[in-house]
């Protein structure tokens, strides 16, 4: 998992990329009496006519629940892969996936990190402003889910559900181009 992200990381640089994108995150676990906010960033490029990757990096400042513990401040780092299917000039569909980890310090034990990788699976839409031939902002609501089957052995189980907000800047994308 490492490994996919060392080489999402080197093979986008800021320069390359075609769009940076601020994220909200609510993520709802099943099995906790609290939803877990998150705000993230990621940049991103396309990879084909219809694909797009992107790198995001994630910081959770309210106070996570494990099943044992608390866990006072998380933050996470994931690679995204989305296929996108356009609806019309202005507007896209997307199916995403999301593979990462979530690292954090736990407050009441001697042992101070905490690790989980994560997949979680989205559906979305990306509406597109034009600014110029050159620049554009998509808005981009998404829902999603993060399976459990990491976590209990389950094939069909879900860990949480997941509500997103995230608004792009782009520059020359191929799907804004007249």
């Amino acid at each position: 998992m490492s490994a996919v992200f060392v080489i999402a990381v080197t093979s986008i640089s800021m320069a390359e990329a075609d769009w940076i994108r601020i994220k909200l995150d609510n993520v709802i676990p099943l099995e906790s009496s609290q939803d877990i906010q998150a705000i993230g960033v990621g940049i991103g490029k396309e990879t084909t006519d219809m694909g797009e990757v992107e790198m995001n990096v994630s910081l959770s400042p309210n106070q996570i629940f494990d099943r044992k513990e608390s866990i006072p401040m998380a933050w996470s780092g994931s690679v995204t892969n989305r296929q996108v299917m356009s609806i019309s000039p202005v507007m896209d569909a997307f199916i995403s996936f999301r593979a990462g980890f979530v690292a954090g310090d736990r407050s009441e034990t001697d042992v101070d990190n905490l690790y989980y990788p994560f997949l979680q699976l989205g559906l979305g839409m990306q509406v597109y402003h034009r600014f110029s031939r050159k620049s554009y902002m998509a808005l981009m609501p998404e829902f999603g889910v993060i399976p459990g089957m990491p976590y209990s052995g389950d094939l069909l189980s879900i860990a949480a559900a997941t509500v997103a907000v995230s608004v792009a800047f782009g520059k020359n994308s191929t799907k804004m181009q007249p």
